[in-house]
């Protein structure tokens, strides 16, 4: 059995202010540093084992407040870096599906986000493991295992996500769940 905890990065100006950032390196605002400040004292109440990051700075940022808090080790995977948005980038948020196959393509961004995932099975099974990364690449990974459409939906800033390999099967535990919400998580949902 393994336990794989999905946060979206904290929160940074971009986001507050509708931005496609893709590959752009942006900081964590103060919110954003609070918001992975409550995600690591939640987080602590649970045994976890290792911290995997996208290589971007508000997601390195984020899993260094979590390490620093939880004492754990973190290992930096491109697998999960942002999709890059091509000349989107810097535009309002409302144009991200105009813009979708700008930059990456999305088969491209999908194939790299599920092989990392895979990974992190295959090299990590019986192991807790938080992934801190971006809204669309959890995005990938729940509508790729999950065949739902309430999946497909804009990740919250600092929001969990827990799934669970029990077997062959993934079971998802909690979706886009602030720390406010937490003690509203979702009934188990499972998919083989």
């Amino acid at each position: 059995m393994m336990k794989i905890c999905l946060i979206r990065h904290g929160e940074t100006d971009w986001n507050a202010n509708g931005i496609i950032q893709g590959l752009t390196n942006t900081d964590l605002n103060d919110n954003g540093r609070n918001q992975a400040v409550a995600c690591a004292n939640y987080l602590s109440n649970e045994k976890w084992d290792l911290i995997l990051t996208s290589p971007l700075r508000r997601a390195k940022n984020t899993a260094s407040i979590l390490a620093n808090t939880m004492d754990l080790t973190i290992q930096v995977v491109d697998s999960f870096v942002e999709k890059h948005y091509g000349e989107a980038v810097g535009s309002p948020l409302i144009n991200q599906t105009f813009y979708a196959d700008v930059g990456e393509q999305s088969i491209l961004f999908k194939r790299r986000v599920l092989a990392g995932f895979r990974n992190i099975r295959d090299n990590h099974f019986n192991k807790n493991i938080i992934l801190v990364t971006h809204g669309d690449v959890i995005q990938v990974i729940l509508t790729s295992y999950f065949d739902n459409n309430e999946y497909n939906q804009i990740v919250k800033n600092a929001s969990i996500s827990e799934l669970e390999l029990n077997g062959d099967k993934w079971f998802l535990n909690g979706f886009n769940k602030t720390i406010d919400s937490l003690s509203h998580l979702q009934t188990k949902k499972s998919v083989q």
